[in-house]
This record gives structure tokens, C-alpha cells and sequence, in this order.
């Protein structure tokens, strides 16, 4: 009994007890009182765990017995069957589509839907107005470059050409031409020239939101793939899709797929990755990657936060050639035709018009219409690129002219292809006799025979072999010319590369001519060599060594040393050096053969105009800034990463390079400025207008900075701990012996102290006049606020 006992005691006869006729016969104890809890409803506010996402919200439950009774509104964008979005009340836990947990530790509800219920998520698309907008800002510009040449038996001759620009008022306007000048005189009289040629002169304004651009004065027309461009003398309006140029123009293709859990997506195409996105639980369509043109494969790869993953690859064909369905671009232009242009500054003939309008119906078909009209011509026709799918692109087109040469009409059958390793492209126009357009008007030809062109042309790569490229051309205007041009081109080691080349005029009396070169790129910027030999069709052949080097465009030399042979004849020689500065561009040199050498000299720049100064640079070509520090001289300056240069003495640096419309990053370095001198902001990013500039200003005011000595009344240290906040907001504490320091005191401000009694004390200042840097003021004295 005793050894029963101690077995009771230690726990171990609790089985035995379980088991015998005595606790058997015994009546079953109560149900816990949890149970019965658990059957009384609760109203229950839980966090949201959709598809293993928490979203953030809170919910209302609520729990009846083994029931989760849930709102169809309380889900948001789930977009339930009918039968379900009509109830008053989802019941989770017996719904089949519907798994749900009711996470009591945590207070969360997870529940899994099918993905088909989910919004569907839309990654890549670019939003409209996405765009920076493009600044400009009052100025001017203008470009100029000097040639003077001395032919060693003839005479000298100078060339001044020159482009003006004003811009920031409503537009820009622009003007450009040439002087020619001969400076003396050679016996047979042909050195006396002297004459100014008018190139261009121009107004335009740019609409970036309605993509309109609007021209005045002489203009070029805007053709399609099968008119031509003329220019006039008078206005035209057009939809210009470069001033967006996050604008995607053509059909992209698009990847879906359904993600049941959160998933990161990885999209590769021809093998390199070129988007990664994270996405929430549901079905995505990823549209608008860059990157993408021609023929090629994409592969999507999904993998969850369970780790599984799968891989679809999809093929697809992308092409510039065709609209997206939806968009629609034209050009409207009108005055009169421009004669003799390059030649004669004010030749302006007949009145004209042309109309061009292309519209995207679909992602495999876009439509093209075009007009013209002038006093002795009237011409109509349409056009339609038609996508192949993932064989290319097929363009037709159709015109017809009613002119003092005739009525007549003229077509045009075009195919394009490009893919990962072969490129194929033919054209094949015919223009019937009679058959006329503003160009043939403004050159006042007779179009008296049919005339037709055809070119195919193919090209592949080999991998590391290279790559080789055939064209076949012929012309048939009264008179046939067909040609065959053959190229091979491969790396050799390292940055040599290797040239051929071979053409032929088919049917000719000639042979092959042909063109074999290697390059070699010397490292760290030393230039490139370059060595090759020829043979033109009637067997006489020639050798060439070149060595040059570009000036770098942030300044230094650069040259061009080249000689040739070709037999027969004397060598040809070739030498230049050039200085690219920081104001200007100059260049000296000779070339010639035999004693016919002629020697030349140049000097290139720009001047700006702009916040009431002017700047020189040797190069402004489209967009520039100039960027202001508010008077701080020697500021360094930054243009996407790159260090341009310092600000100068009245604090401004003309930034002489910039792509209109993109949102360039410009920076200054504040660890050069003077302690005194605040810098709210240190980088912006700013998109100009094409042709333009703009004034990009860096606020930066000087304040007057203090360390104080907080006294009270009596002369005795504030105590450490208290609270002083300045008139202007500056808030700070005073430390040690009744010290404390704020960054920027002026003169009148006061000072409001609170003590750790929960008094406080008010404390003015006394500056010295004009006064910037860092100040010590002693005992300042903080008197108790009378109330």
C-alpha cells in the first residue's frame, strides 16, 4: 500500500485510474466553459490577409459558432460572382471557392481567393502627363564658324556661317547663313566673289501637352515613308511625338499571367533581364518595356514567397513602322515653294500646300493619307502598314497626280524584317510618266519616262565571326543602273576590327571594286589607326594610313594625319590639328597632293546671351543651362554625375550641352561653400526646350549664425535643460554654463525661454549692423515675461 502511494504521488497510477470500473461507471464532468463561448456571437475587428498580402485594413467579423460572417463591401475590389456580391453576409467558412482562418493570436483573418476575383493589376503602362515639362527662360545665342583656306596656286578664301537664336518669349525664333568672301583676287578674275546666302529663318512653339508644334517662316514638310519633303516659305502645324519622348509610339506587346500569392516577376528578353517587378496576388498584364524591337523571345519568370517558380517563354515582333491603335499624327503646311536654296537667300515661287495624316487602327494595321496642291498640281494618295505578325511589316502605297505634265500615277511595295540574327528589307517604287509632286514642281523636270526603283537588302550576324551585310540596287529612269554591294566586318583581337567590302555596277564594262581596312583603337584615348587598300572597277588601286584622334568634348587636342596612293597619281597628304576650349574651337591644317596643297585654318563657337550677361562656349548645338548660385563664386557644378566646371566670379556657369526635353540632373557641391551660406536645395532636375535655355537658380542666402550666453535678470546662467525657441520658429536648448547656438539670428528677433520650473523668459537681440558669419554674444540677458 505504502509503495502504491508513492507511486500515486509521482503521477504514475494516473492511467490506471483512467481505465478502472470505478472511474468508468462514474457520470461525464460538464463541457468547458469555452466551448460554450465559442457558440455565443462576437463582433470581431481583424486585419486583412488577402491571398497571403496583408492589406492594411481592418475589418469587421463577425463569429457565430464555427461561422466568419463578412460583407461582400468589407473586401473592397474584389469583384465576387453575383450570387455572392448580392448577399448581406458571406459565410467564409463554407464557401467553396473560399479558404479562411481566423488567426486569434494575431487578430488577423487570412483568407485565399481565386485570382480571378482580383483586380487585375497593370504594370509598365505609362501614364500620360508622365513627362517633365520643358522650361525656358528669356535669351539668346548664337553659333558661328570661321574657315579661311590659301590654296598654294590659287587664292584665299574666307567663310563666316553663323546661326541666331531667341528664345524664352512665346517660341523661339531662329535665323542662320553664310558670308563668302574672297580676299584676293587671281588673274582670271574668279576670285572676285564676295556674297551673304540666307539659309533659314524660322519661328516655333511647341505645345508639349497637345504634341503640336507650331512653324513660321521657312519650313520643311514633315513626309511619310513614300512622299517626299519640300521646303516653303510660310506656316506649318504638326503633331511632333519627339517633344514627349516618353511617349511609346508604336504597339508593344503584352505578358499576362495570374499570381495566387504575393510574387516577383523577372521579365528576359533575348536572355538579358530587362524588368523586375513585385506584385500583389491576381492577374497582372505587364505592357510597355523598353527595350524591345524586332523579332525576338521573351521569358516570364514568376516565383512566389512559397519558392515556386515557373518559367513561359513567349515570341513576339515589334516595329516603329506602325501606330498604336489610337494615336494619330499629321502635318499641315502652306506657302510658298523655296527655289535655290544653299544659293539664293529670297526665291520663293508658287503657292503650295501639302496635307499628310497617319492613323493607328489596330497593333497590325496603320493607315497613311497625303495630299498636295500647287497652281499646276493637285496630287492625292493612301498608304497601309500591315503588320505580319512575327514576319515583319508590309507597306503599301498608292498616288496620283493631275499636273501641267500629265495625269499619271505612282505606287510603292515595301517589306521590312529584323531579327536577333538577320535583318531583310525590300522596296520597289514606280512613279508612271507624267507622274509629278512638289519636288518635281520646284525642280521643274519633266518627268517623260517611267521611272522605278527596287532595293533588297540582308544582313546577318555571325556570333564572334562578325556579321556580313548584301544590297542589291537598281535605278530605271530612262536609263538603267543596277549595282551589288557585298560587306563583311569582324572583331580581330582586342579593339582591332576588321572592313570588307566589294560592289559592282551589273551589266557594266567594269569589274569589282573593293575596300579591305583594319582598325585598331589605342587604349586610354590615344587616337585610332587605321590602314586599308582599294580597287575601283577599272582595276587601279590605292593604299590609305590614317591617324586621328577626336578632341574630347570636355576640352583638349584632337588630329587627323592621313596619307593615300593611288597609282599614277602623286600622294595624297592630310594633316590637322584641333583645340577644343573652353571658349572656342580652333583647327589648323593642310591637305593637297603634289605642289597643290592648300593650307586652312578655323574657329568655331558660341556666344549666350542671358540674365543680363553674356558667355562663351565652344559648342551649343540644342538645349543648355545656366545655372545660378546666387552670387557664390566657385561653386563646383554638376551635370548628370559629371563635374563641368566652377561658378565664376558673379556666381553663373553656362552648361553648354543638354538634350531638349529630357529632365537633366544638375548639382552643386555645397562643401565649398562658406559656413554663413544655407543650401535648401543642392540638386533639380530640369528639361529645356529644344533650341532654348534656361536660367536654373540656386537659392542660397547668407544667415548669421550665434552662440549665446543665456543669463537671467541677476546675471546668473539660464540652467541647463531649458527650452528656447527664436521669433522666426528656430528651436533649440541650453547647454553648460548657460551656453546654447542658433544657426540663423537677425537683427529684432527674440527669444522665448522655458524653464524647467514652467516659467518662462523672453531674451532680445542685438546684432551688429551688417553682420554675417558666426557671432558671440555674451550675456544675453532673459527677463521674466511680465504678465
Amino acid at each position: 500500500m505504502q509503495r502504491l502511494q508513492r507511486l500515486c504521488r509521482d503521477g504514475l497510477c494516473l492511467g490506471w485510474l483512467a481505465v478502472s470500473p470505478h472511474a468508468v461507471g462514474q457520470d461525464l464532468p460538464p463541457p468547458p466553459v469555452a466551448d460554450a463561448a465559442q457558440n455565443r456571437e462576437a463582433l470581431l475587428h481583424l486585419e486583412l490577409v488577402l491571398n497571403q498580402r496583408p492589406t492594411g485594413r481592418v475589418i469587421s467579423v463577425t463569429r457565430r459558432g464555427g461561422h466568419l460572417l463578412v460583407t461582400p463591401e468589407a473586401f473592397g475590389e474584389i469583384r465576387f460572382p453575383e450570387r455572392l456580391a448580392s448577399m448581406e453576409h458571406l459565410d467564409l467558412m463554407h464557401l467553396e471557392e473560399v479558404e479562411a482562418h481566423y488567426d486569434a493570436l494575431r487578430q488577423r483573418l487570412e483568407v485565399t481567393v481565386p485570382t480571378a476575383w482580383l483586380p487585375r493589376q497593370q504594370l509598365g503602362g505609362r501614364q500620360a502627363g508622365a513627362s517633365s515639362e520643358a522650361l525656358s527662360s528669356p535669351g539668346a545665342l548664337v553659333n558661328y564658324d570661321l574657315h579661311v583656306s590659301k590654296a598654294r596656286q590659287g587664292t584665299t578664301r574666307a567663310s563666316l556661317w553663323h546661326e541666331a537664336r531667341l528664345f524664352g518669349l512665346g517660341g523661339s525664333w531662329r535665323s542662320s547663313g553664310a558670308w563668302r568672301e574672297a580676299l584676293e583676287s587671281v588673274p582670271d578674275g574668279s576670285g572676285d566673289e564676295s556674297a551673304y546666302v540666307r539659309y533659314d529663318t524660322t519661328w516655333r512653339h511647341d505645345d508639349q501637352q497637345r504634341l503640336l508644334s507650331y512653324e513660321a517662316g521657312d519650313v520643311v514638310t514633315r513626309p511619310l515613308s513614300w512622299t517626299r519633303a519640300v521646303r516653303l516659305g510660310g506656316v506649318q502645324v504638326s503633331r511632333d511625338f519627339a517633344i514627349r519622348p516618353d511617349l511609346i509610339t508604336y504597339p508593344l506587346p503584352s505578358f499576362s499571367g495570374d499570381a495566387e500569392v504575393p510574387t516577383t516577376l523577372d521579365l528576359f528578353v533575348n536572355g538579358n533581364r530587362v524588368e523586375r517587378r513585385d506584385i500583389e496576388p491576381g492577374p497582372f498584364t505587364l505592357s510597355d518595356v523598353p527595350s524591345i524591337n524586332g523579332a525576338g523571345e521573351a521569358t516570364l519568370v514568376t516565383e512566389d514567397i512559397q519558392g515556386r517558380r515557373e518559367v513561359r517563354t513567349l515570341p513576339f515582333y515589334v516595329t516603329n513602322e506602325l501606330l498604336r491603335p489610337g494615336l494619330a499624327s499629321f502635318s499641315i503646311a502652306a506657302g510658298a515653294l523655296r527655289r535655290g536654296y544653299g544659293q539664293r537667300s529670297f526665291d520663293y515661287d508658287e503657292a503650295a500646300a501639302s496635307v499628310s495624316q497617319r492613323i493607328g487602327v489596330t497593333d497590325q494595321l496603320s493607315l497613311g493619307g497625303h495630299a498636295e496642291l500647287a497652281d499646276s498640281l493637285a496630287l492625292g494618295g493612301a498608304g497601309v502598314t500591315l503588320g505580319l505578325w512575327r514576319a515583319g511589316t508590309l507597306e503599301m502605297a498608292y498616288q496620283y497626280s493631275d499636273s501641267e505634265f500629265g495625269t499619271a500615277a505612282a505606287h510603292s511595295l515595301g517589306y521590312q524584317y529584323r531579327g536577333r540574327n538577320v535583318s531583310l528589307g525590300a522596296r520597289h517604287e514606280r512613279r508612271e510618266a507624267g507622274f509629278a509632286d512638289l519636288s518635281d514642281v520646284l525642280a521643274r523636270q519633266i518627268p517623260e519616262h517611267a521611272r522605278t526603283r527596287t532595293q533588297v537588302t540582308a544582313s546577318t550576324s555571325l556570333g564572334r565571326w562578325g556579321s556580313m551585310a548584301a544590297g542589291y540596287f537598281e535605278v530605271d529612269d530612262g536609263v538603267s543602273t543596277r549595282l551589288l554591294n557585298l560587306s563583311y566586318q569582324r572583331p580581330l583581337w582586342r579593339n582591332a576590327h576588321l572592313s570588307l567590302s566589294a560592289n559592282r555596277e551589273m551589266g557594266g564594262a567594269g569589274g569589282w571594286g573593293g575596300l579591305l581596312q583594319v582598325t585598331l583603337a589605342l587604349d586610354h584615348g590615344r587616337g585610332v589607326v587605321s590602314a586599308g587598300m582599294e580597287r575601283d572597277a577599272e582595276g587601279n588601286a590605292a593604299q590609305q594610313l590614317q591617324y586621328s584622334r577626336a578632341a574630347p568634348l570636355e576640352g583638349g587636342w584632337g588630329w587627323n594625319l592621313g596619307v593615300r596612293r593611288r597609282e599614277g597619281q602623286a600622294i595624297y597628304r592630310q594633316a590637322d590639328v584641333r583645340h577644343r576650349g573652353e571658349s572656342a574651337s580652333w583647327r589648323l591644317g593642310l591637305q593637297g597632293a603634289g605642289e597643290d596643297d592648300t593650307y586652312f585654318g578655323g574657329l568655331s563657337g558660341s556666344a549666350v546671351f542671358m540674365a543680363g550677361r553674356s558667355f562663351l562656349a565652344n559648342e551649343v548645338n540644342d538645349s543648355f543651362v545656366v545655372v545660378s548660385t546666387d552670387g557664390e563664386a566657385g561653386v563646383p557644378v554638376r551635370y548628370e554625375n559629371q563635374t563641368v566646371g566652377h561658378t565664376d566670379e558673379d556666381g553663373y556657369l553656362l552648361v553648354p550641352w543638354g538634350t531638349a526635353y529630357y529632365p537633366g540632373k544638375y548639382e552643386i557641391d555645397p562643401l565649398e561653400l562658406p559656413v554663413e551660406v544655407a543650401t535648401p536645395e543642392v540638386e533639380r532636375r530640369v528639361a529645356v526646350e529644344p533650341r532654348s535655355g534656361y536660367l536654373l537658380s540656386f537659392d542660397l542666402p547668407r544667415r548669421t549664425s550665434a552662440s549665446l550666453h543665456l543669463v537671467d535678470a541677476d546675471g546668473k546662467d539660464l540652467p541647463l535643460g531649458a527650452k528656447v525657441r527664436s521669433s522666426s520658429g528656430e528651436r533649440a536648448v541650453v547647454g553648460w554654463d548657460g551656453m546654447t547656438y542658433l544657426e540663423t539670428v537677425s537683427m529684432g528677433m527674440r527669444l522665448r525661454v522655458s524653464l524647467p520650473d514652467g516659467s518662462e523668459c523672453l531674451a532680445p537681440l542685438s546684432l551688429p549692423d551688417e553682420v554675417s558669419g558666426r557671432l558671440d554674444l555674451a550675456s544675453v540677458t532673459c527677463r521674466m515675461e511680465e504678465t
